[in-house]
């Protein structure tokens, strides 16, 4: 640290750029400086909160998007198990008639086998000169 005299004073005033003494008017400025950085560090700051804000608006708009097409599949997907159930009984219904079908034509075959063996014996038992 270098050291001047004044000799009209007698003080001691340091030539060190750390230690100068600074005049009101130059706090002042430095004062206000500061506190134009801080307010546009603050703008700043809210620039990018409003930016952030906006691209979380945007998420939640496609997220909105999303659950609505999800709604419309599930509106879907509900229609089809509907379509599928009805057409369940309806195959249940096919699947009686055709089993009720199926025993009646195997009776009606027995009751042919049944005539066809009538016939037969019938027909062996006539003289063979008729």
């Amino acid at each position: 640290m270098q050291v001047a005299r004044v000799k009209s004073r007698n003080k001691t005033v340091s030539t060190d750029p750390d230690h100068v003494p600074v005049t009101r008017k130059m706090l002042y400025l430095v004062r206000d400086e500061l506190k134009y950085d801080s307010g546009s560090l603050e703008k700043k700051m809210d620039a990018g909160f409003k930016e952030v804000d906006a691209r979380f608006k945007e998420i939640d708009a496609r997220f909105d998007r999303v659950d609505s097409e999800l709604a419309s599949i599930r509106s879907e997907v509900t229609r089809i198990a509907i379509l599928v159930e009805d057409q369940n009984a309806k195959n249940n219904i096919v699947l009686e008639g055709l089993s009720s079908l199926f025993h009646r034509q195997d009776r009606v075959e027995k009751r042919m086998d049944w005539h066809e063996d009538v016939i037969k014996r019938l027909t062996k038992a006539l003289p063979s000169n008729i």
